[in-house]
């Protein structure tokens, strides 16, 4: 399996017509954004077409549209500058006709998946139907292709070690899966994967303050209802389950963590609803972090009702 989990292609298309000095400057700067938001991931990628600035698109580059807005060459040059150092080390070796060509040929049941970057104002052309805006796009597009190819508990596992990479996942979480007591994981793909969606981008919304679990509780309701279905995310009445992980501190030292805390999967892919014998839980410990000062998932289980 690839070590990446997407890359977002940028090309001229993926700005607008610019109108003024402005506005190009506001282009820019939602572009040194996004650029800065996809800096939180290891496995996702945005780069730029090697043709980014010549590439004619109704018979116009995008230097061409920078000439229009500026009707200057000097500073058209000077924005030209801009955007270079903006994208910096983010350029790429592939032109736009190959980014547009991986994007359409590409295979959901294989990574890295490949979106194109569109900014907001920009409406996505059909032929792109899972065109980017920002990191938290590609996200969501990772989750939703994230069940195909997906065959044993092994391999849903490591695609979901990339996929949700901000989440930190038991060494057995693997063996969690196969407790589904009615049919099998399988059964459960979209329903899982918007429970592994909600927690990896709660990781970037939860407080730093280990005294406000129970707000975070509420968060990460919040955040599954933001990404399609709301999710309950409560603590566990009894039986309080504790897993091993290993320590922040030490890596080669295991720590007990409570993982009470748990969203509650009560439906199948198909909509229905479980029989409370048949309900799954994903469980999981909100764990200070005193080296990188923060909050950080633990997932422990995804199955059965412990």
């Amino acid at each position: 399996m690839s070590a990446m989990t997407s890359i977002t292609f940028g090309v001229s298309q993926s700005f607008p017509v610019f109108f003024d000095f402005d506005h190009i400057e506001s282009v820019i700067e939602l572009l040194r954004k996004t650029i800065q938001e996809f800096t939180v991931s290891k496995f996702n990628e945005i780069e730029f077409s090697t043709d980014l600035f010549d590439y004619e698109t109704d018979g116009l580059s995008l230097q061409d549209r920078l000439l229009n807005a500026t009707m200057d060459d000097i500073a058209a040059v000077s924005f030209l500058t801009e955007f270079e150092r903006c994208i910096g080390g983010n350029k790429s070796y592939r032109d736009t006709q190959t980014m547009i060509d991986e994007v359409g040929s590409q295979s959901r049941d294989e990574l890295p998946y490949k979106y194109i970057y569109f900014q907001d104002e920009v409406p996505i052309p059909p032929e792109f139907s899972s065109g980017i805006k920002c990191y938290l796009d590609a996200c969501n597009q990772n989750s939703k292709n994230f069940k195909f190819g997906i065959r044993d508990a092994i391999g849903f596992t490591d695609k979901a070690k990339l996929v949700y990479e901000h989440i930190e996942f038991h060494k057995d979480f693997h063996e969690k899966l196969t407790t589904v007591k009615l049919g099998s994981f399988l059964d459960y793909l979209d329903v899982f994967s918007h429970a592994l969606n909600t927690l990896n981008q709660a990781v970037h919304e939860l407080s730093s303050d280990p005294e406000k679990n129970e707000e975070d509780l509420t968060l990460i309701s919040e955040i599954s209802s933001r990404l399609g279905k709301t999710l309950k995310c409560t603590r566990e009445a009894k039986n309080k389950p504790h897993f091993l992980f290993p320590k922040s501190t030490d890596p080669t030292t295991d720590e007990e963590i409570n993982c009470e805390y748990h969203l509650k999967l009560n439906f199948n892919d198909n909509l229905v609803k479980l029989d409370h014998q048949y309900v799954n839980r994903a469980y999981f410990g909100l764990k200070y972090d005193s080296i990188e000062k923060r909050k950080k998932i633990k997932l422990a289980h995804l199955g059965e009702h412990l």
